[in-house]
């Protein structure tokens, strides 16, 4: 059975998308992400975050799997909580007391801009991260 599990012929019929090695990439995708968000300052207008009563991050996918893993992380210092959203709208709470961070790859994803425009129309605090759109 090793032999089997050795062979990089087979391991690849198993796993013709490659998410093996997607998996292997996550520790140094995670050092390069820290290493960013290390350098990165918020815009002047964005007050620390005992502004906010809470904090609200948008996304679907992989942006939301990425919010879960900030939430965890960030989550302990804030001082306030931070909550992750899947899908149209936003909970009920949300309002200008809040901030609310919208994450989109595209920056097209129909749920996440829809949410969007909801907490803007609210007078929420906004911030955007995308690579398009």
């Amino acid at each position: 059975m090793t032999a089997v599990l050795e062979d990089v012929h087979f391991q690849r019929s198993l796993d013709p998308a490659g998410m093996i090695d997607r998996i292997n990439e996550v520790p140094q995708q995670i050092r390069d992400a820290w290493e960013i968000v290390n350098g990165f300052e918020l815009p002047v207008e964005f007050a620390p975050p005992d502004q906010f009563d809470e904090i609200l991050v948008l996304g679907m996918g992989g942006s939301a799997i990425g919010a879960d893993l900030a939430a965890g992380l960030v989550s302990p210092m804030a001082g306030v909580p931070v909550w992750t959203h899947r899908g149209y709208g936003l909970p009920a709470w949300v309002d200008q007391d809040t901030l609310v961070i919208a994450s989109s790859y595209s920056g097209g994803t129909e749920e996440t801009l829809s949410g969007w425009a909801e907490a803007q129309a609210r007078g929420a605090h906004c911030l955007a991260l995308t690579t398009g759109g």
